[in-house]
């Protein structure tokens, strides 16, 4: 079964998206705190993190999902810079990400959901 969360939550209520089919979950974009999106991740496998972009708005949760998940993170590889704090000082709307960040390919599968990336900088 395909189910789509759709859930406007956070300072700015931005979109968080959890993808859900036959026991597995993806999630996009999570952006608030960890303890608004794990009530809808019901005993299923968490198979990664999908960073559409680097605000701080749509990666404020990633580590705590990562440590609490054992999930791979992915992200367009122009984008990495921004929460890799490469730069070395805090840019604003930034948020530094600690876990790893795997660099999403135009056309993938992570875990069961194959996904097309159209990047659009």
């Amino acid at each position: 079964m395909k189910k789509l969360d759709i859930l406007p939550i956070g300072l700015y209520e931005e979109n968080v998206y959890l993808l859900h089919q036959d026991g597995h979950v993806l999630i996009i974009d999570p952006g608030c705190k960890m303890k608004y999106i794990t009530p809808y991740i019901q005993d299923e496998i968490v198979d990664g993190i999908v960073l559409t972009h680097g605000h701080e708005d749509h990666t404020v949760a990633v580590d705590d999902l990562v440590e609490m998940y054992h999930c791979d993170v992915y992200m367009h590889v122009d984008e990495m810079p921004l929460v890799q704090n490469k730069f070395g000082y805090d840019i604003p709307y930034y948020k530094q990400i600690y876990s790893t960040i795997t660099p999403l390919q135009s056309e993938q599968t992570i875990g069961t959901f194959p996904i097309k990336v159209i990047h659009t900088p």
